[in-house]
């Protein structure tokens, strides 16, 4: 497998509502919130051909007891949603996440 290109991004839990969040990740990447606050949009424009082979992404929460995940993906962005480790329900934290980009697989 070929090296490859490395994005990161911070999401601030309370933006992204009505118009996309800024964002401090690379650049024609935006953030926005899908209705709820648990659930963030993230869209590139890498026009992936097969997402779940050139794209593997980490994601990690700013608060302790909120648990992140990668909830979906396709060739033009990927959906984190959050919940609480303590109750299970749903909620918002700031989150960084690194993306490993594999253009030639």
């Amino acid at each position: 497998m070929a090296n490859p290109q490395i994005f990161s991004g911070y999401i601030k839990a309370n933006a992204g509502f009505s118009t996309p969040a800024p964002f401090d990740g690379p650049s024609g990447w935006t953030v926005c919130k899908n209705g709820q606050t648990e659930i963030y949009q993230i869209r590139h424009n890498l026009h992936l051909v097969n997402p779940a082979k050139q794209m593997h992404i980490t994601v990690t929460s700013m608060n302790a007891v909120v648990l992140p995940t990668v909830q979906s993906m396709s060739s033009d962005g990927f959906v984190i949603t959050t919940l609480r480790s303590d109750s299970g329900a749903a909620d918002e934290s700031d989150l960084m996440f690194i993306a490993a980009y594999y253009p030639n697989v």
